[in-house]
């Protein structure tokens, strides 16, 4: 019998967002090619070029966010807590959970990092007063906390 338990974050607003914003940026990215191969003086070509570096790099890290926010999942084990967020995973052992809480819950519950938007909320903060948090979420509401040994995990499962 296979006791496993795996929960996954809201998906359908962050893949909004990031298809949208992938969309933006590529016509940003193709208006700055079409400005490029039309420009006079080459005074007339930094805008465009600009508009290209800026707009199609970010292209590729909207994708692996988007990769990211479909390959995550929260299992609950007999012997630990498997977190996976993109090419991150985490193995927490049973015997290193210390305390699992709401983030509501907390007195101080950790602020999210920044810069964070629907279906990423990636990244490490520091409590106010204290440890480090690790948070591998897609919304920054509804946030479940994890103390395992020194490390802390935010985490947003749905409900």
């Amino acid at each position: 019998m296979d006791e496993r338990i795996t929960f996954y974050p809201p998906r359908q607003m962050g893949t909004i967002v990031h298809i949208t914003l992938m969309l933006l940026f590529l016509a940003a990215g193709i208006w700055g090619i079409w400005g490029v191969s039309t420009a006079e003086m080459a005074p007339q070509l930094l805008p465009y070029l600009a508009l290209i570096v800026l707009f199609l790099t970010m292209v590729p890290y909207l994708f692996y966010k988007l990769y990211a926010l479909h390959r995550s999942a929260y299992t609950l084990e007999r012997g630990g807590i498997t977190l996976l967020w993109g090419w991150r995973s985490e193995t927490i052992p049973i015997s290193q959970i210390k305390w699992v809480y709401r983030a509501t819950d907390l007195e101080v519950p950790p602020q999210p990092p920044f810069p964070r938007w629907a279906g990423s909320v990636t990244g490490i903060r520091r409590f106010q007063r204290g440890p480090e948090v690790e948070f591998m979420a897609s919304r920054a509401k509804g946030l479940v906390v994890i103390a395992a040994g020194n490390r802390y995990y935010a985490i947003s499962p749905a409900y």
